[in-house]
Formats: structure tokens, C-alpha cells, sequence
């Protein structure tokens, strides 16, 4: 069989990861099988034609939050890293009612 163009690849892998047909159907439009299907997707992530990313924004440590209302008698604390910038954002708030208001923003490196 001969190499699949760049156009023949885009068409596998968009029907693949934006149509969300399978491998068999893709297979059977194709006629094509079911490994030279597989093969193609990767060839085409191969060739810079698909680029797969995934973006995660925000994650809590929940273990480290509960270690902060421990050790500071803290009402509600979040610990949050920043995928994008890199960074522990951690927001601390007082359990006194006098100020339930009073939020603190510490951005750690």
C-alpha cells in the first residue's frame, strides 16, 4: 500500500478525534484495516498534523490545606497550583467572625 497523503492522514484523524467514529468505521469508510487505520493516526501525530494537547488549569492540594486549618485554626483554606503560571496560589480565611471578610492571597514560587 502506498503512504497515505497529508490530506488522507487529516481525514482519518479528524473523523477519529473530532467526529469520534471508531477505529471499525473508520475502517469500513476508508477500506482500509483496522492497523493501517491505528497506523495512519499516528503518523499523522508523527507529521506535526495532529498535535494533541491537554491543558490542566487548576489543581487543590487538599492534603497541604488540611495541614494549614491545623496548624493556623483556619475556618477554610485553599491551596491551588497553577499549571499556567507555575505557581501555589493559597487562599487562607480567619475562623474569627470579625473577619469572615479578610481574605489572604500568598503566591509561592
Amino acid at each position: 500500500m502506498a503512504q497515505l497523503t497529508d490530506e488522507q492522514l487529516a481525514d482519518i484523524a479528524h473523523d477519529f478525534y473530532l467526529s469520534k467514529l471508531n477505529i471499525g468505521e473508520i475502517s469500513q469508510k476508508y477500506n482500509l484495516s483496522r492497523y493501517l487505520i491505528t497506523k495512519a493516526l499516528d503518523d499523522a501525530e508523527m507529521r506535526g498534523i495532529v498535535k494533541i494537547q491537554i491543558t490542566q488549569g487548576v489543581k487543590r492540594n487538599q492534603l497541604l490545606e488540611r495541614e494549614f486549618q491545623k496548624k493556623f485554626g483556619l475556618k477554610e483554606v485553599f491551596i491551588l497550583h497553577c499549571y499556567k503560571i507555575r505557581k501555589t496560589i493559597v487562599k487562607l480565611s480567619s475562623t474569627l467572625p470579625l473577619n469572615k471578610s479578610k481574605t489572604t492571597y500568598k503566591i509561592l514560587r
